[in-house]
């Protein structure tokens, strides 16, 4: 034990020295971290400062290298109170610069307004039961996509967790053809590959299904439209109608859901409402179909 008692003497010039070594030791490191970032990435300001703080916050590694190098029980007390410095301050401006809700946020603009012409489009669309699939199926096939306006879509079927089970986040590659009794998207794989089908070559359908908590979902969804890069996000409505045109349910899980996913996400979102069921007046069959986005 190099450390025996926590007192520095301030009597000599040791104290002045070191604190002079460690303050440009600490600034340079923290200037390495925080202008490359800064400079050639592009990340935003509050951002590079946390990541700086982080890397350039000294601990038990950086004291035990020095109690290495230097056997001198002054040098050992004095890293002691820089790590208990370093460890006090910098969680608290960590805390005060870094905001946890903005972790799905791009450095780059993933929207619809920012997707130029002529390149895939990617889109992530979420189903929570079987009707949204042909909700889903039929608004993309109103975008009608083609050779110069392909289209990528991530099918995200999303399955409430019971139990004490582990959250599952599971990819059904085209190639997997066989499909157990027991597999939750079989359903939805099947569906969206025959429209894949009727859109060879311009449309390309990726399906996942992720089984975990209602309160975790919007990680699910806003994690792999990251990780795809997509500029839109396709939501079910929470409320459902029956023929006549009263409500038949409203899932308020689903709502909070939908409420999250706006919050957080890192591209544009688009709520989907399905009145597919309710009554219309007959339409002209030589008149052209008509349909209302908003």
């Amino acid at each position: 034990m190099k450390i025996e008692k926590l007192f520095i003497r301030f009597d000599t010039n040791f104290p002045s020295v070191n604190a002079l070594i460690a303050a440009a030791a600490l600034l340079v490191k923290f200037l390495v971290c925080l202008l490359p970032p800064l400079m050639y990435s592009k990340m935003p300001t509050y951002d590079v400062v946390t990541f700086a703080l982080i890397m350039s916050c000294k601990g038990i590694v950086e004291m035990a290298i020095f109690g290495f190098l230097f056997d001198n029980e002054q040098t050992s007390c004095f890293m002691f109170y820089v790590v208990i410095y370093m460890a006090s301050v910098v969680p608290v401006l960590v805390k005060l610069l870094y905001d946890p809700s903005r972790n799905y946020a791009g450095y780059r603009k993933r929207n619809i307004m920012a997707a130029k012409p002529n390149t895939e489009l990617e889109i992530v669309a979420c189903i929570h039961v079987t009707d949204n699939v042909s909700a889903v199926i039929n608004l993309l096939d109103v975008a009608f996509p083609f050779q110069d306006n392909k289209m990528s879509v991530n099918v995200l079927h999303l399955v409430k967790l019971s139990g004490q089970a582990s959250p599952i986040f599971n990819s059904h590659q085209k190639k997997k053809k066989v499909f157990s009794n027991n597999s939750y998207s079989e359903n939805v794989i099947i569906s969206f590959t025959k429209f894949e089908g009727s859109y060879w070559g311009s449309l390309s359908v990726n399906v996942f299904t992720a089984v975990s908590p209602p309160n975790l979902m919007h990680d699910d969804i806003c994690t792999l439209a990251l990780d795809k890069l997509a500029s839109l996000i396709i939501l079910p409505f929470h409320r459902r109608w029956y023929v006549d045109g009263s409500i038949e349910s409203e899932n308020e899980v689903i709502r909070t859901l939908n409420s999250k996913v706006l919050e957080k996400s890192p591209c544009s979102v688009g709520i989907l409402i399905d009145r597919g069921n309710i009554q219309r007046p007959a339409l002209d069959p030589l008149s052209e179909p008509e349909y209302n986005v908003e």
